[in-house]
């Protein structure tokens, strides 16, 4: 039965340049004894996505059944991610003893995001935010981080048959704290789509030329704030 490792000594993270894109993840480590083979990365199952991007694996492998020589070997792992989700930012993988999180570099997250145009923050009246929330269609927000002043939001929605679009809203309050508080608002229009599918869809928000400095986001329909 395959069980932990000892140590994680080294990862690393690479962008296959396929169609579709695949991330390669390449692990290091050591076990306690030689024997030790088939070493795989068994990726977590999650309900709900994490929400810092960091995607989590055991480094496990298959103990030796009879004799063996007490002495620390090494072991290597690779996993090939074809279906990665877009919010991907990290990976931290286990052994027994200690554990590893490597993040994303920026020319990496580039090959991530290279498919998505992130979208703008729109400054609208009082009035107008108003009007822009009566008219939005409904739907739920599953995820939402900042990662490096880019606002990433994973949505939730019936539709399928057409293209839907999200506007990221701010009518220029903000709450007095420090760092300030600023409420955001996305909001939904499905363009007259009939259809009911569940669909999941990911959005990315460039705040970089808005607030140039440290803030808090509470965005409506999110319970948790967002600092940036």
């Amino acid at each position: 039965m395959p069980s932990k490792i000892l140590n994680i000594s080294d990862v690393s993270l690479e962008i296959e340049k396929t169609n579709p894109l695949r991330l390669l993840i390449k692990a290091k480590g050591t076990v306690p004894t030689d024997g030790w083979t088939n070493g795989i990365l068994v990726p977590f199952v999650y309900v709900v996505p994490p929400i810092d991007g960091i995607y989590e694996f055991d480094f496990v492998a298959d103990p030796p059944t009879g004799i063996s020589t007490q002495a620390i070997s090494k072991i290597d792992a690779e996993f090939v991610w074809e279906d990665f989700p877009v919010d991907l930012r990290g990976i931290k993988i286990y052994a027994s003893e200690n554990s590893v999180v490597t993040m994303i570099d920026a020319e990496t997250k580039n090959n991530l995001d290279e498919s998505s145009t992130p979208s703008t923050l729109r400054k609208v009246t009082a009035s107008e935010l108003l009007e822009a929330k009566k008219a939005s269609n409904h739907f739920s927000i599953v995820n939402a981080f900042v990662w490096e002043k880019m606002l990433e939001v994973q949505v939730r929605f019936g539709g399928g048959c057409k293209e839907h679009d999200f506007e990221l809203l701010w009518d220029g309050t903000q709450k007095e704290s420090f760092p300030p508080i600023i409420p955001l608002v996305i909001t939904h229009d499905n363009n007259g789509d009939p259809c009911k599918a569940i669909v999941i869809q990911n959005l990315q928000f460039d705040l970089t030329d808005v607030f140039g400095t440290e803030i808090i986001i509470e965005l409506e329909g999110w319970g948790e704030k967002l600092k940036m």
